[in-house]
């Protein structure tokens, strides 16, 4: 079987569309995971967990803190 990515995912100009996919999925919070693809390494995936559903705080916990670092050159 052969794997092929949705395209596009990366142009700049989908992102609006994406971003509203996203945040229809937070808001109506009918699963606590997201899987999608990465935009930056193909095949691979990112989950994104959804902080506002009811289950979030039963299924989801801290396993390890650290300090974040920003580093200013990304701006």
């Amino acid at each position: 079987m052969t794997h092929r990515r949705v395209a596009p995912l990366t142009r700049v100009a989908d992102y609006p569309a994406l971003q509203r996919l996203g945040s229809a999925w937070y808001v109506a919070q009918e699963t606590l995971v997201l899987k999608v693809p990465s935009a930056v390494i193909p095949y691979e995936y990112n989950y994104l967990n959804n902080t506002e559903h009811p289950d979030f705080d039963q299924h989801v916990q801290p396993v390890h803190t650290e300090d974040y670092f920003w580093d200013d050159r990304l701006l």
